[in-house]
């Protein structure tokens, strides 16, 4: 399938209160807005609830497909003024496809951003989410033009046998003919002849040539190609395997200790819009402190995200948009379907990528209620049932009043002692340590003790250049950080930690703000323009060390 950008400046007009479809299409357009972008970042509807209206001229014939790789917070879609199609997913790819003439000619493209909450249970975003709803389309859009019948929608790749280099492939088309279609395949250019692809799901086996294990401290990828008459479809893929048995997560048969950050994609001049630039030298920042892990919060992450963490041996764990989510979200049938469909797609869309360690869903919901489990229940078969390969998992806040853990393969446990465990009979940084060695004492001695773990949150908030060494200072957060970390770095049973967080993020704007200085939540190792704290500082001494120690211990 041919593809072609539709990034670029588009016509804008930013609308407040209700509005008709009648009005959209008719619409006097005065403005500009740049596509990745997100419009009410760094800019005068910072805060402004409303309508974006975005508009483009392009060029297309035949059978064509619009992909969005992601908006936020709901859209519509109008080619040549006529509906075909739109989402409520905020971040979450979607795709319209489009039957033209043969002849190319121009057409007219609106897209209508709705950055209004939906308040109602069914809505995948609401007004408590802890981080700012930026708004606009903020990931890029392209067009491709498609092949009438036998479309390759997408190739998933599966490691059989890792010693030998075996992958089991499975192609996925639409529209299949009856009779048989020839297919020429590649791995890493080299021609490994042809197959008869038969129906709408075919699977066939392949050894790699020359095969190299695909791991955080050696990052090899493959490609694999596969072409039609009409089509084609290349990926990338890595030689990797990934194990959850006896309480210990694996790759390659070699125990993991996870270290690294929950990190939002946004910044306050971009929103979730950030430069690939900007994306990239996060993530090296990351690698070159020593980590090797990002929990992706709390959306679905982009394609160049993704990519750039294959080639940097960056582990992923990547999860759909939720937060906080209450019983009477996960009591709605079309909250739950959404999130079983989201989380589907997102499996299907990212299978390829050997970063991606854990798939996620529904971060601190209600577990502590019997409610809950059946959502969580339908989202653990959906990731086995998508991809056996991989563990499910969420990141709890209730500790031993979870009534769900039992469901997920890998525990996951949000905890923030010394910040926001008060009142408790132990306070401040005296609390860290008990508190870690008592929910891992919890997991070992009950019927989860055959589970992997992590922290997958823990932190302190602190306001950088507040020196006065109590809360919200610099210091404060530097010692709880390095308690917390030195405590998942010693404990055999625990697979590791993700801080909350990589940097300060744009959070609530009114009501809930009291609590969070400035607008942001301060937890950040860095703040929001990337400049370190003290704890960022002890961060990489700390990891310094502990990959001194590594290398000690393995020198013969």
């Amino acid at each position: 399938m041919q593809k072609m950008s539709l990034n670029g400046i588009w016509d804008f007009q930013f609308l407040e209160g209700e509005h008709s479809e009648e009005e959209y299409l008719n619409l006097s357009f005065s403005e500009m807005a740049l596509v990745p972008g997100c419009f009410d970042a760094d800019s005068e509807y910072f805060s402004r609830r409303g309508i974006g209206v975005y508009r483009r001229k392009f060029r297309a014939a035949g059978d064509s497909r619009i992909e969005f790789q992601g908006l936020l917070l709901r859209a519509s879609v109008y080619v040549d003024r006529k509906k075909v199609g739109g989402t409520v997913h905020a971040l979450h790819p979607f795709s319209v496809n489009l039957h033209f003439s043969e002849q190319e000619e121009e057409h007219e493209l609106l897209v209508v951003v709705d950055s209004t909450y939906d308040e109602r249970d069914s809505s995948l975003f609401h007004s408590f989410y802890d981080f700012y709803a930026y708004s606009g389309i903020c990931r890029p859009v392209f067009l491709r033009s498609i092949p009438k019948k036998n479309i390759l929608e997408r190739v998933c790749i599966t490691v059989t046998d890792l010693d030998a280099g075996e992958i089991k492939i499975r192609v996925v088309r639409s529209h299949p003919e009856n009779q048989p279609q020839k297919a020429e395949c590649f791995i890493d250019g080299i021609p490994m002849g042809s197959i008869s692809l038969k129906g709408e799901n075919f699977t066939a086996k392949f050894i790699v040539p020359n095969p190299r294990q695909w791991s955080p401290e050696n990052p090899v990828l493959h490609t694999f190609r596969i072409q039609t008459e009409d089509d084609s479809i290349e990926t990338a893929f890595g030689l990797r395997v990934i194990d959850w048995k006896n309480g210990i997560l694996s790759l390659n048969g070699h125990p993991l200790k996870l270290v690294g950050y929950n990190r939002h994609d946004s910044h306050p001049n971009f929103g979730y819009a950030m430069p690939d630039s900007m994306v990239y030298a996060d993530l090296c920042r990351i690698r070159r402190q020593g980590c090797n892990f990002i929990r992706g919060s709390h959306y679905e992450q982009s394609e160049f995200f993704l990519t750039a963490c294959d080639r940097l041996g960056l582990l992923v764990w990547e999860e759909p948009l939720a937060w906080g989510n209450r019983e009477s979200n996960v009591l709605d049938p079309q909250f739950c379907e959404r999130q079983i469909s989201q989380t589907a797609e997102m499996i299907r869309r990212d299978y390829n990528h050997p970063c991606i360690l854990l798939w996620g869903f529904m971060n601190e919901l209600d577990s502590h209620l019997e409610s809950a489990r059946p959502l969580i229940r339908r989202l653990v078969d959906t990731v086995h049932a998508e991809d056996p390969t991989r563990p499910a998992t969420f990141a709890t806040n209730k500790r031993k009043s979870d009534v769900c853990l039992d469901l997920v393969d890998v525990i996951s446990l949000n905890l923030y002692p010394g910040w926001a465990d008060e009142p408790s009979p132990v306070s401040g940084l005296p609390s860290v340590e008990p508190t870690l060695q008592e929910m891992s004492d919890f997991i070992s001695g009950s019927s989860l003790c055959h589970k992997p773990y992590i922290i997958s949150e823990i932190g302190a908030s602190a306001i950088r250049g507040d020196c006065s060494g109590v809360r919200w200072s610099e210091e404060y957060q530097a010692e709880l950080i390095e308690i917390a970390v030195l405590h998942a770095l010693r404990n055999p049973r625990c697979s590791g930690i993700s801080l909350w967080q990589f940097c300060d993020t744009k959070t609530y704007i009114q009501g809930r703000a009291r609590a969070r200085p400035r607008g942001f939540n301060d937890k950040g190792l860095l703040d929001e323009y990337r400049r370190p704290k003290l704890a960022w500082r002890k961060m990489t001494e700390i990891m310094r060390k502990f990959q001194e120690e590594k290398r000690s211990k393995e020198q013969p």
